[in-house]
């Protein structure tokens, strides 16, 4: 999600019962950087994304 939306985005989670949600932000606004950019953003937050997807759970 976009850095600016973070509090936003917990604040939702929290309210639908998923106050531990998993997520990576990006710099917002994303328009303002090239393509190049992007994919270098893209490559830099990959293993974010999949320890986001793959880490246990606590219990």
């Amino acid at each position: 999600m976009g850095d600016k939306f973070e509090p936003l985005g917990k604040g939702v989670a929290g309210a639908l019962g998923i106050p531990d949600l998993r997520y990576v932000t990006t710099p917002h606004p994303i328009n303002r950087f090239s393509d190049e950019e992007v994919a270098g953003l893209a490559t830099e937050r990959y293993a974010d994304v999949v320890r986001a997807l793959t880490r246990p759970e606590t219990a």
